[in-house]
């Protein structure tokens, strides 16, 4: 289970079924707004932070990977 923090920037992975902290996958990511796993196994990151943008991350470690869409498009 993944969660998104808004005001702290944060991405979270809990464990599904005693909803202890696993860990934080991401971390300053500028507002995520909502997460998605694509079918490539990475995770899409909906951000606000200088306009609306997705940022892809790699789905295993969190590493960011790259402006999927980039503000302003």
């Amino acid at each position: 289970l993944w969660v998104a923090n808004y005001s702290a920037g944060w991405v979270r992975r809990y464990h599904p079924s005693t909803g202890a902290l696993v860990s934080t996958v991401i971390s300053n990511v500028g507002e995520p707004l909502s997460i998605e796993r694509g079918p490539d196994g990475n995770m899409y990151v909906n951000t606000r932070r200088s306009g609306v943008q997705v940022r892809r991350f790699d789905g295993l470690t969190g590493a960011f990977i790259s402006d999927f869409i980039p503000t302003g498009s």
